[in-house]
């Protein structure tokens, strides 16, 4: 835990880190959060000083802001993935978060490292 919590006065939740490269927001019922995500993303240095540097970037300033405005959020349950390819002897590299529904699908595909126009490789779930 860090002095984050109780000065933004929200209870400690040990949860898992969000991946935050994809969000659904219903911007109407999300007012007052994006307004305290707004405050947090210019103040982000000074958060990280207040909480020892255990705040790390976007992950947590939307969950702080979404907590720190009473508003509800739902989070998927299965977490984020890792896509690649297979290397010769069989060795794996890991060049994209993989991103689940709901259901536990795969949804998005975020390419990390290997950008398009690398040669393709075997795809790798």
């Amino acid at each position: 835990e860090s002095l984050l919590w109780p000065l933004l006065d929200v209870p400690f939740v040990n949860m898992f880190e969000q991946e935050s490269g994809q969000l659904l927001v219903d911007r109407r019922r999300c007012a007052a959060a994006l307004r305290a995500l707004l405050y947090f993303a210019a103040n982000a240095a000074w958060l990280r000083e207040l909480s020892g540097r255990s705040l790390y970037g976007d992950k947590d300033l939307y969950r702080f802001a979404w907590m720190t405005a009473r508003a509800p959020f739902h989070m998927i349950a299965r977490p984020a993935g890792v896509a690649g390819a297979r290397l010769g002897g069989g060795v794996f590299c890991g060049k994209t978060v993989v991103q689940h529904d709901p259901a536990g699908a795969p949804l998005f595909l975020h390419r990390n490292n290997a950008k398009l126009g690398a040669p393709q490789h075997l795809r790798v779930w």
